[in-house]
């Protein structure tokens, strides 16, 4: 009978994948038990931020007209407001609510599917801060990262559930290119070309993240500039 076991080349990166699950379930449990006492006023219709009601609102009005649109009716000061997010978050909360939309209609299914983007967005940043450790790091300390996520001052307050925005998967990105950008100057080359994927996504999330992209490619050129050529 022929041996079906994984080669032993394999089970060290199947291991990697497994920590990296783990902390980001890890970060989306601590997250939704950090935010406990907000939920019942979530139920309640209530979001923390104005933010999150103006983008729910966006993205149900071109539901409605059955086109994109970047200005919003209704506001509190009574006219049109013209908002000019990025549709790659937006992307990201009509996916999680579709499931939902045919039973609860769009309305109620893009607040579940934007209240569910908190939790997951965490979850991202503690994998990706773990990622972005694990070549500078041992593999036991990987898991501070769960913890220094959420008690960061700037992240804490907009990792509240009942925030719907994109920043707290901005630094996850972020991070996720700076891991890959570590790999890549370590002579595995195949990852610049991941570095250059997770820093288009994460401009195209928001141009507030382009300075720290623009640093970390940088010091990759420089890293590949003064590395000696050779096979890897």
């Amino acid at each position: 009978m022929s041996d079906l076991r994984a080669p032993a080349a394999t089970r060290p990166a199947a291991r990697r994948a497994r920590l990296y699950f783990w902390l980001f379930l890890a970060g989306l449990f601590l997250n939704v038990v950090a935010s406990f006492f907000a939920i019942p006023h979530i139920l309640h219709g209530d979001l923390i931020d104005p933010d999150s009601y103006m983008r729910l609102v966006r993205i149900e009005q071109g539901l409605k007209l059955g086109h994109l649109v970047n200005v919003v009716h209704r506001d509190d000061s009574g006219i049109p407001l013209m908002i000019e997010w990025s549709r790659l978050f937006d992307a990201a909360i009509v996916a999680l609510a579709a499931p939902f939309a045919p039973f609860l209609g769009w309305h109620r299914a893009l607040v579940i599917g934007g209240l569910a983007t908190r939790p997951l967005s965490m979850g991202a940043l503690c994998a990706a801060l773990g990622f972005a450790a694990a070549p500078l790091t041992r593999r036991r300390f990987l898991w501070g990262a769960v913890i220094a996520a959420p008690l960061i001052p700037g992240i804490r307050s907009f990792g509240s559930l009942g925030v719907i925005h994109y920043h707290i998967l901005q630094p996850a990105l972020v991070a996720l290119a700076l891991g890959c950008a570590l790999r890549a100057a370590g002579g595995y080359w195949r990852w610049g070309l991941a570095c250059g994927i997770a820093g288009a996504f994460a401009i195209w999330l928001t141009p507030e993240t382009m300075p720290f992209i623009l640093l970390i490619e940088a010091g990759l050129g420089g890293a590949w500039l003064f590395r000696s050529l050779g096979p890897t």
